[in-house]
């Protein structure tokens, strides 16, 4: 298995890989019968089982046409979109079946060609409201993934050799079944290609909203093998977006277009020529490693595209991930080099308005914070719902659900904050961008620091680390210096990027009248000097309104204290965040 994805790898690096066309819309022009359909009419699925013979003739003459990449007819091979036709039951042995006949027809061409096992979006939306409610969900983040893993599955057991995730127009879903293919890869101890591809309109945003480069942040990680597109409408309209992409990803880049959008009578009737010449300007710029048709696309696409490819080269990819250091909302926040202001006042113990909103379960008034926050200059939210009488994992649910529909608080990354663990993890299930969670430390020791961070990780999230462990609070420099490099080799050694390491030192308050505290501010900055010395690329995040919590109620003495305390940190070279 992991051959499989050394090979396909290799080649794209060599020359430009065709995928295969339309499955539907060729399947469309079969005179099928409802006997074909077993009484599911309109489930394509079905066939797998009633007509194997047609399946693996589309097959075999994509792989004639010069498809190097083959998908298997499992596009809505899962409980959700099968449950329309009472097939539910089904779904491992129909996705293991399409990955069958798909493996028999390479093997009777001859020819090397991949077989990836096709994963639609589903019918349903981690995104969309249901009815009048904003935060009612048609299914959870937790059983969406469930659903996905059986469909891997029967994928992965019927000999696939890579999972392709397409159409993708919610990008919370997408991360769903991202998390399930690399969990049935680990049950199954296999490493598979994945390809991610998206549905977006002509800005290059999914129908949530979501930018394209915010979909590569969130779910960029070495599991993913390619970005790119599919579906929407013709090469012509998606082309620029690839050529905007192919320099913002370490990955390959793929796109399968429609051909051309369908007439008033639902055909497609744009030319293999017509896709051919739209697709030209991928090849003068090298910008593309595997090209393929969606919608309407048949074998004589599909024939022009490998004649389009046969000797070109393929796209290079780029040795800097120009978006490593980024979080995302729906659109993506650079913190690269960048004093940052996070907004703090989404917080239960901060706001009195936002408590009163969130007890009264008035979460769309409760957006008027953050939006205050974001129009005084905050790059990041902060979202804290802790409290001893609400039910914090509800609430964290519902505010993240009603905040990710409102276009204009949407686009900013959040900051996942509570001190209770499975809090943090509602969030990272209703958050679709990049998040970075506030916070995780070594109070409860080693294992628990590692199973937290995992958690963290396999969400793509960022993570700020405290300087706390099992001896307490870090207030000297030493041992704040000691507690950081600390969870800091441990997260090295789980795969954790330095761009998604932030570490908390703690700013304590001085003026406390103790002669011990008077030094707090200055532990605090010989810390960041040694972060930025020996922990390149991580970030500090500090609570500025703690250093001068003593003289709460003098805001001229607590403001002029902010002042020259930033002054001095501002002068580090560092990622930090306030």
């Amino acid at each position: 298995m992991r051959k499989i994805m050394f090979e396909f790898e290799k080649e794209l690096r060599e020359r430009i890989l065709v995928l295969d066309g339309a499955m539907g819309t060729v399947l469309q022009k079969y005179e099928l019968t409802p006997e074909d359909f077993n009484g599911a009419k309109g489930c394509y699925e079905i066939l797998n089982e009633t007509r194997p013979d047609i399946i693996f003739e589309v097959h075999k003459k994509y792989i004639e046409a010069g498809a190097d990449i083959i998908e298997t007819n499992s596009f809505n091979c899962n409980a959700i979109s099968l449950k329309d036709y009472h097939l539910e039951d089904k779904v491992y042995d129909l996705a293991k079946k399409s990955a069958e006949i798909a493996r028999d027809a390479v093997k009777q061409s001859g020819k090397k060609v991949y077989v990836f096992g096709a994963i639609g979006p589903t019918n349903k939306s981690l995104s969309f409201p249901v009815g009048d409610v904003p935060f009612k969900r048609a299914v959870s983040f937790d059983e969406m993934k469930e659903v996905i893993k059986v469909q891997v599955a029967g994928l992965i057991d019927g000999g696939v050799d890579g999972i392709l995730l397409e159409t993708i127009f919610d990008g919370l879903t997408a991360k769903a079944a991202l998390l399930a293919t690399e969990e049935v890869f680990e049950e199954k101890n296999v490493k598979l290609p994945i390809s991610i591809s998206a549905t977006v309109n002509r800005q290059g945003k999914l129908l949530t909203g979501q930018s394209m480069e915010s979909l590569i942040v969130a779910l960029d990680r070495n599991s993913v093998t390619s970005f790119g597109f599919n579906c929407s409408f013709g090469a012509k309209d998606l082309v620029p977006l690839v050529i905007k992409i192919k320099e913002l990803t370490t990955k390959f880049v793929s796109l399968h277009a429609n051909a051309g959008l369908p007439n008033q009578n639902g055909d497609y009737v744009e030319t293999a020529q017509k896709m051919r010449d739209d697709l030209l300007p991928l090849i003068e710029n090298q910008a593309i490693n595997i090209l393929g048709g969606c919608c309407g696309t048949s074998y004589d696409h599909i024939r022009a595209i490998t004649e389009l490819v046969k000797g070109q080269k393929p796209r290079v990819l780029p040795e800097e991930n120009l978006l490593e250091t980024c979080l995302s909302g729906n659109e993506i926040y650079n913190f690269k080099d960048k004093f940052t202001c996070v907004g703090e006042r989404n917080n239960i113990s901060g706001s009195k308005l936002f408590r009163t909103m969130i007890e009264e379960h008035n979460y769309l008034k409760a957006l008027e914070v953050a939006r205050q926050q974001i129009d005084a200059g905050a790059k990041v939210l902060d979202i804290n719902v802790d409290d001893g009488i609400l039910d914090s994992v509800e609430e964290m649910k519902n505010f993240l659900r009603v905040l990710q529909n409102d276009s204009f608080i949407a686009k900013i990354p959040i900051m996942i904050d509570s001190s209770d663990f499975a809090v943090i993890e509602e969030g990272l299930k209703n958050t679709s961008g990049k998040a970075i969670v506030n916070s995780i430390s070594l109070k409860e020791g080693t294992e628990e620091f590692l199973r937290k961070a995992k958690i963290i990780r396999n969400f793509g999230a960022s993570i700020v680390v405290m300087a706390f462990d099992e001896k307490g609070q870090g207030v000297s420099a030493e041992r704040k210096i000691e507690i950081s490099q600390r969870a800091y080799d441990l997260l090295k050694s789980i795969g954790v990027k330095n761009s998604d390491i932030v570490f908390d030192p703690n700013i304590l308050s001085v003026g406390t009248g103790q002669e011990a505290d008077r030094y707090h501010a200055r532990e605090f900055i010989k810390t960041i000097d040694y972060i930025h010395e020996n922990l390149k690329g991580c970030g500090v995040v500090g609570g500025l309104s703690n250093l001068s919590f003593a003289f709460r109620g003098n805001n001229v003495l607590r403001a002029a204290f902010h002042h020259i305390f930033l002054e001095e940190v501002c002068q580090e070279d560092l990622i930090l965040l306030f």
